[in-house]
């Protein structure tokens, strides 16, 4: 179970990399390895900053080495957030439509 449990968040730290470089690419050419090491320390800074500062220290590790700079970096987080918002949203719904909204 725990080698499943680590394929699992490895995966989705993929995605989530390969969908932060799809907002970066129409502007420049994003460095994967900055975007994985960004990520991963912005987990590990949430686990213990509050209030998910760790996505500031992601976006302003990521913005360090990329054209457009800091700001552009933390408009992917931001964005990278509200869309998982809205996905958990999305499939609350449908689950809630699945279930008659019963417990």
């Amino acid at each position: 179970m725990l080698v499943i449990a680590m394929l699992t968040i490895c995966s989705a730290h993929i995605l989530r990399v390969l969908r932060q470089e799809l907002f970066i690419c129409t502007y420049e050419k994003p460095d994967r390895r900055n975007l994985v090491q960004a990520l991963s320390i912005g987990y590990f800074a949430n686990y213990f900053l509050p209030f998910k500062l760790g996505d500031l220290i992601r976006s302003w590790i990521a913005g360090r080495k990329m054209k457009n700079g800091y700001g552009f970096a933390l408009a992917t987080v931001i964005i990278d957030r509200l869309l998982d918002v809205v996905v958990v949203g999305i499939i609350f719904g449908l689950l809630s439509l699945h279930t008659g909204g019963g417990a």
